[in-house]
């Protein structure tokens, strides 16, 4: 009986302090959330006046693993993963990694408000992209200044109103205007790839803030994936974690989706991954998110998001 006795109060310190580890890590996630906003100068930066420690419980309640997978099937959306090949592309309009861009004759080439030409690092054809009434023909053209960062002045996107060492143009009708055929005017960040693409419906990653599951509900057998990159993230459900168009955004850090003046989100329109783009700012476990607005006779505008580890 002492025996007994003394197992179970053994079960109940273990679960008492399974209990209050699992508090403080979850106090630590709301600390470091309030300070990663607070450095940005971000206006959620009152999230620990929204969402008191008072408030933080433990996964009491976690959702079972029917329960979670419907909840997360219902945010499926369609991704396109890239599938590269490493070849030296034709400035055309096509979807594409680096090398030499398609820019329309006539068009100045992208610089930095300190007069650098801008970095060529990617661009894509609207059309590739699983969002409604893409157009055809149109063409988003990524440039991102690589010398501020090297100069101390990383941009890290739409809130960075200081250092937007960045550009994204829009073209319409690509097919119908010629070239620049001006080249490379600024050194790669990257290999030049030609793009294909791998079709799969997703869920939202990370925590599943983007599902608007609270983390405490989250199973506790929840992540699965063998690695940052293994795409099976739970028994049913798949989240791709590498660069890809459509589909969810797979969070370094915290959400981050910019808002135009109605404070309405931008769509998501695809990422590039630290491991294909290893010669960039955001190459040590970070992502460049890339975000659209407009449509429906409203003028097309993109912004750019980056988080790094």
């Amino acid at each position: 009986m002492c025996g007994e006795g003394n197992e179970v109060a053994g079960m109940r310190l273990f679960k008492s302090l399974a209990y209050y580890l699992d508090y403080c890590k979850l106090v630590f996630g709301k600390v470091r959330l309030y300070l990663w906003f607070r450095v940005r100068g971000l206006p959620q930066a009152s999230v620990l006046k929204d969402s008191s420690l008072l408030k933080v419980r433990p996964r009491k309640n976690p959702m079972n693993a029917e329960q979670f997978q419907k909840r997360m099937l219902e945010y499926a959306k369609k991704t396109r993963e890239f599938q590269v090949e490493e070849n030296g592309v034709e400035p055309l309009p096509v979807t594409k990694i680096a090398g030499q861009p398609w820019w329309p004759e006539g068009a100045e080439r992208p610089k930095c408000k300190h007069g650098h030409f801008m970095n060529f690092v990617a661009q894509i054809l609207l059309s590739d992209v699983p969002l409604p009434d893409m157009p055809e023909n149109a063409l988003l053209s990524f440039h991102y200044c690589d010398q501020c960062t090297m100069d101390g002045q990383m941009s890290f996107g739409w809130f960075d109103k200081e250092n937007k060492g960045y550009d994204l143009s829009f073209f319409c009708d690509a097919d119908k205007t010629k070239t620049d055929m001006r080249g490379v005017l600024a050194p790669p960040m990257t290999k030049s790839y030609s793009i294909s693409f791998r079709d799969i419906e997703e869920v939202p990653g990370g925590l599943c803030e983007d599902a608007e599951i609270d983390f405490v509900n989250l199973p506790k057998d929840f992540p699965q994936g063998k690695d940052d990159f293994d795409e099976d993230i739970y028994p049913g459900l798949k989240h791709v974690a590498k660069s890809k168009i459509g589909g969810w955004p797979n969070w370094a850090q915290y959400p981050e989706w910019p808002v135009n003046e109605k404070g309405e989100k931008y769509k998501f329109f695809g990422q590039l991954d630290w491991l294909l783009f290893d010669g960039t700012p955001w190459c040590s476990g970070g992502y460049a998110y890339l975000f659209i607005t407009g449509g429906n006779n409203i003028k097309y505008k993109a912004e750019l998001v980056i988080q790094v580890t």
